[in-house]
């Protein structure tokens, strides 16, 4: 008996054991961050449909890192030292702040919404979010903890620029799944829409979506994602998601998202908008990739963001 018992609990320990080193492994693949400098992988897209315009992402990224800026940090709400360029244009002028991807860098997915907001006048806040750029930290939360950055920054710019002051969030893929989960919590009155480009529906979603795309068994993923975010990354997988915020969400938004998005799936922005309970708009790019709406739809894609921009910057 005695024997049988010291096996069950030596078997159990490796079982533990295994379990935590795949937890850890998780965490290491989906959460983790390791800072580098902005190079040739970050700054050409990954998706094949995308790098057929890499000339012209090349060009737009070109015109950011060229543009005379002021280096800007605040600190986060849990002590990092929080990062972005802040791009002048005039006094008293509307300001757009936007927020980059996952793993990705501010200059190249913001590219197209930058050239956008600098041809309509605007001065721009272009964010680099935590563990990524210059923004301190090491651990990606996919929304849960940059959530509360976003507000951090709204609450930077009110204070820097006045009450009066006019915002404009704006988000690319996880960042627009970070603007959407500070939706649903209280904001400042200054901020008079939100324009959300690919987001995905959770944090949980995007990653099983992700570990289904590279035929790792989903059952086994996500109890080693959830640990593995609790134990290493010290966050709650399930602590808020882009579908749960917006039920909450009091700011106009605009949805863009590309049909033919297969990194993330333009069901997630479907299903977070048919959620949004405030004002929206839902815009569809036919042939278009995961971000890629400016690049192979610009006409369109700029209108609709003019369009939506003008409305709620004149309200």
């Amino acid at each position: 008996m005695q024997i049988a018992f010291s096996l069950f609990v030596f078997v159990s320990a490796i079982l533990c054991l295994v379990f935590v080193a795949g937890a850890f492994y998780v965490y290491l693949v989906a959460f983790r961050a390791d800072h580098r400098e902005i190079d040739e992988s970050i700054l050409t897209p990954a998706d094949a449909n995308v790098k057929i315009g890499k000339d012209r992402i090349h060009f737009l990224i070109s015109d950011i890192l060229d543009t005379p800026h002021e280096v800007v940090t605040i600190r986060s709400f849990d002590g990092l030292e929080l990062c972005a360029k802040y791009y002048h244009h005039a006094d008293g002028a509307p300001l757009d702040i936007l927020f980059h991807g996952y793993r990705s860098a501010s200059c190249r997915d913001c590219c197209g919404v930058f050239r956008i907001s600098k041809d309509q006048g605007h001065n721009v806040l272009l964010v680099d979010q935590r563990a990524h750029g210059r923004s301190g930290g090491r651990i990606i939360t996919f929304g849960i903890r940059e959530r509360h950055d976003c507000l951090s920054w709204i609450n930077y710019a009110v204070e820097r620029f006045g009450k009066e002051q006019k915002i404009m969030l704006i988000g690319l893929s996880m960042g627009a799944a970070t603007v959407l989960m500070a939706s649903g919590m209280e904001m400042p009155r200054n901020v008079v829409g939100i324009i959300s480009d690919s987001t995905y529906t959770s944090p949980r979603d995007i990653v099983l979506k992700v570990s289904r795309d590279r035929k790792y068994p989903e059952n086994l993923v996500a109890p080693l994602a959830k640990a593995g975010a609790k134990i290493f990354g010290k966050f709650d997988l399930d602590e808020t998601t882009a579908v749960d915020a917006v039920k909450n969400c009091k700011k106009p938004v605009l949805f863009l998202h590309g049909e033919d998005d297969f990194f993330v799936p333009c069901r997630m922005t479907r299903k977070v908008y048919a959620a949004c309970a405030s004002e929206k708009h839902l815009v569809a790019f036919h042939n278009n990739g995961h971000c890629a709406n400016y690049v192979f739809n610009t006409e369109r894609y700029v209108n609709e963001i003019n369009k939506f921009s003008k409305e709620m910057f004149s309200r």
